[in-house]
């Protein structure tokens, strides 16, 4: 499967840190152990259904989708070093799909905490009482920490009782 050759395209070429190497190499050992369970002895006769069914399998044991997710990108690379090198004529990963990466709900402050965040600013300062109105103002209104430092005097609309915000 030239996993030499792969490595050492890798690490000199590519540039990649020690660890990818690694986790590269150990995740295309696991498709070269596939491949031979299947009676697949070289890289060139593994088809698209042969990589789809690898995922499945990756999927099957349990890893995450992040894990997954790494070894397919390790396979891509992997095809694209041999077509390079004239190894393949075809590559089988072009159209291979990845697990969709989850999204993590972001942690938020119990009512406690915000309480003592909006009532940490002291008011006997002038700058005391800004700073509470951009607390109070980012936690009523969701705002993101960067629009909150992207106010400008401009965006305060006092006659009409409004904030211009600019952010997603």
């Amino acid at each position: 499967f030239w996993l030499e050759g792969f490595r050492d395209f890798l690490a000199l070429e590519s540039g990649h840190s020690a660890n990818t190497v690694e986790a590269y190499l150990r995740d295309l050992r696991r498709l070269g152990e596939f491949a031979l369970a299947r009676g697949v002895a070289e890289p060139g006769a593994v088809t698209r259904n042969d990589l789809r069914d690898f995922v499945y399998l990756l999927k099957d044991l349990g890893l995450s989708p992040a894990t997954i997710r790494r070894e397919v990108s390790a396979i891509r690379t992997y095809y694209g070093f041999l077509l390079g090198e004239g190894r393949v004529r075809d590559d089988p990963s072009d159209r291979l799909e990845t697990p969709r990466r989850g999204r993590v709900l972001p942690e938020v402050l119990t009512v406690r905490e915000i309480e003592a965040l909006l009532a940490a600013p002291s008011l006997d300062d002038p700058l005391g009482w800004r700073d509470r109105a951009l607390l109070e103002l980012g936690y009523g209104a969701g705002m993101r920490v960067s629009e909150l430092c992207g106010l400008g005097t401009a965006d305060l609309l006092l006659a009409e009782q409004l904030v211009r915000v600019f952010g997603k």
